[in-house]
């Protein structure tokens, strides 16, 4: 699934959006991850934060061995 992150400068979370959801409750839980992480903010032309927009893709996994 795809989810668009607002990212501020100081690498925190602002909004995310669900952008490609395949149901199940994924893109809810995806979207509660992606509020909970902390990004390294983009820079400007002279290497200071600044504010963005990404898009992420976000893949759940089943690990468990039997």
């Amino acid at each position: 699934m795809t989810v668009s992150v607002d990212v501020t400068a100081r690498g925190t979370v602002h909004e995310a959006r669900i952008v490609r959801d395949p149901g199940y409750g994924f893109g809810v839980a995806a979207r509660a991850c992606v509020l909970k992480a902390r990004f390294a903010p983009a820079e400007d032309d002279l290497g200071r934060p600044v504010d963005a927009k990404i898009v992420i893709r976000v893949v759940f996994r089943n690990d468990q061995s039997p």
